[in-house]
């Protein structure tokens, strides 16, 4: 066993938290979706290209998301749904914890299923692009339209238009002399 296989053990340690469902075959159960202590598509970015279209997250910085997540738990609540759902799941959440913002742990006493549980926040899109002002490009870059950004953050559909920086510098001499040459550095 590899010590990278460990994560997935680390992610699911409060097992159980989603509901399960029949692979492809029938042979095994997976969860419908794999839950994470921070939203690592945010922070990773992420490619993908299907019929007619293709996608392009962005990376974002950690720290900055990591900011946004606490921003938006100190101004969210737990609702409550009086509605029940129609099929009751078969497990419960004994405890909602807030380490992430750093306050004391805040526990929900007895057992609620999560059909019962919901989260709201208050936060608004400009508020968070206070926070995250944009994309963290490592390679360094200069993003035209800054505006824009709040249409992508908000709806999740839009473009964020990148241009590379540019430098031109003198290369250093050779050993032979010769004539200086000038090289473009991105």
């Amino acid at each position: 066993m590899t010590p990278w296989s460990e994560w997935p053990r680390h992610f699911l340690s409060d097992t159980p938290t989603v509901d399960l469902l029949d692979n492809f075959d029938a042979t095994l159960k997976e969860p419908i979706f794999l839950p994470a202590l921070l939203p690592n598509l945010l922070l990773m970015g992420s490619e993908g290209i299907a019929v007619g279209m293709a996608t392009k997250i962005p990376p974002h910085n950690l720290s900055e998301v990591v900011e946004a997540v606490i921003a938006t738990i100190k101004k969210g609540k737990v609702v409550f749904e009086t509605k029940k759902q129609e099929e009751q799941t078969n497990f419960v959440i004994k405890r909602i914890s807030l380490m992430a913002s750093g306050e004391e742990n805040r526990q929900v006493n007895g057992e609620i299923k999560p059909g019962d549980l919901g989260f709201e926040s208050d936060i608004t899109i400009d508020e968070l692009t206070e926070i995250i002002p944009g994309p963290d490009f490592p390679t360094g870059s200069a993003i035209y339209d800054a505006n824009s950004l709040k249409e992508v953050y908000a709806t999740g559909r839009g473009r964020i238009v990148v241009r590379g920086i540019a430098e031109i510098i003198d290369s250093p001499e050779r050993a032979g002399g010769g004539k200086v040459r000038q090289q473009i550095i991105i």
